[in-house]
């Protein structure tokens, strides 16, 4: 299924939500004008500038112009072409061809199941357990990161193979073949499959310094791999567009490509602009079936954010989300044991210092558990992570640099902000 990950349309649409309802399969938006706020990466990156999308200067999209594989749809880049000593068409080609390379290179570089030529990938880890192998330079600082963070969400990948079908079944007829909740023979097979995902004795990464690199798996559970057609011991999943938008930022930014803004569709952003460019993100809140948009991130330096949430927003999510019914949702937050968890419908992280992939990682063990501490989401503080939680629609903000505006009150319905203090 990994392979076919590209094969949906990812036209990116541009919803503006001020409350969501959630009693069918895709999501019914109820449109409201946010004055000159421009919702940019499927109704999250919303950018408060006029000049988006000019023919010459000015915001424009900037889109990968390659018939490779890449990420297309997935992510979104924003840049503001003013220049910069050249003729604005030369800025945008020389951005867009940056941009391009990059992009065909993190889709190969982070791909947990297809090898490339030339490079050496996170699939071509998984095609040499028990080996010390170089890898890419990307891949080897993604897994420094994971390492550092004690993570092992990692290792859940024979779950996800299941979860990447379950996503592309379109009626509940189908996921019965590959849910643990309806299937005894699929819970049972789960409980198998814990047994080693979680045993640092069964799979573990070994790192070595000069990119080289190893995955280390027992010989009980490579005899059970081999018998139940188990061929990835590492995905990322959730995890590869953070590592995705972070590297896409480390390239331009090297190439001296600041003034924009990266997005993804499932809750990844990275501002670049060091201008003080007014940009703002979109905070939702879920209350049983309805969502609310509950109010408005703003910020004007460059800021890393993940969005982590239990429900779907747009159509692109149907490749992470199924809907069982109104009140039943499977979603990408898999537990150890190889289920949907979530402790809150939706928790946000912020930092000026942290790129998205390492925010998720500290983000992930406060999120995917069976009930929320906001002492731990705040301790985060310590690290340079603030964040954001919407609870009883009170928006509780860890870092009080951060601003939500906007705040919806209608019908009855009203929010609140309310600085957590240290």
């Amino acid at each position: 299924m990994s392979n076919n990950r590209n094969a949906r349309a990812k036209t990116p649409s541009l919803p503006k939500v001020q409350k969501v309802e959630l009693p069918e399969r895709h999501l019914r938006l109820r449109a409201v004008l946010f004055a000159v706020l421009l919702v940019v990466g499927v109704g999250a990156l919303v950018f408060g500038l006029v000049r988006y999308l000019s023919t010459g200067s000015g915001w424009r999209e900037i889109t990968a112009e390659t018939k490779e594989e890449n990420l297309a749809g997935e992510i979104f880049f924003y840049y503001d072409i003013s220049g910069n000593g050249t003729a604005a068409g030369t800025e945008y080609r020389q951005v867009r061809a940056v941009y391009t390379q990059a992009s065909v290179y993190a889709y190969r570089v982070f791909h947990a199941t297809e090898e490339f030529a030339g490079v050496y990938n996170l699939a071509y880890l998984n095609r040499h357990v028990n080996e010390t192998v170089t890898v890419d330079a990307a891949l080897y600082r993604a897994l420094e990161q994971i390492v550092a963070a004690g993570d092992r969400t990692v290792f859940r990948a024979p779950y996800y193979d299941n979860y990447k079908n379950l996503f592309f079944c379109t009626d509940n007829s189908q996921i019965t073949d590959f849910d643990p909740l309806l299937n005894s023979e699929v819970a049972a097979y789960f409980a198998e499959i814990a047994a080693f995902v979680n045993d640092p004795n069964a799979v573990s990464l070994a790192l070595y310094g000069d990119n080289r690199a190893g995955i280390r798996v027992s010989d009980k559970y490579l005899s059970f791999a081999r018998a139940n057609g188990i061929e990835t011991f590492v995905d990322f999943f959730r995890l590869r567009n953070a590592f995705t938008v972070d590297y896409l930022a480390e390239k331009l930014t090297e190439s001296g490509y600041v003034n924009g803004a990266l997005s993804s569709y499932d809750g990844y952003v990275r501002n670049m602009d060091p201008r003080g460019s007014t940009f703002s993100l979109t905070m939702y809140h879920r209350e049983g079936t309805v969502v609310d948009a509950g109010g408005t991130l703003v910020y004007d330096k460059p800021i890393s954010v993940v969005t982590m949430r239990d429900y779907a927003l747009d159509r692109l999510d149907s490749m992470d989300y199924y809907a069982v019914d109104e009140n039943d949702v499977r979603h990408p937050y898999i537990n150890s044991e190889g289920y949907c968890q979530a402790a809150i419908p939706e928790l946000v992280g912020v930092s000026e210092t942290k790129g998205c992939a390492e925010i998720a990682l500290r983000m992930a063990p406060i999120y995917i558990n069976d009930v929320f501490r906001i002492d731990n989401f705040r301790a985060l503080t310590a690290e340079g992570i603030g964040g954001i939680v919407c609870l009883e629609r009170t928006f509780y903000i860890t870092d009080p640099t951060l601003t939500v505006t906007n705040l919806y009150s209608e019908s009855g319905v009203s929010y609140r902000t309310v600085v957590v203090q240290n």
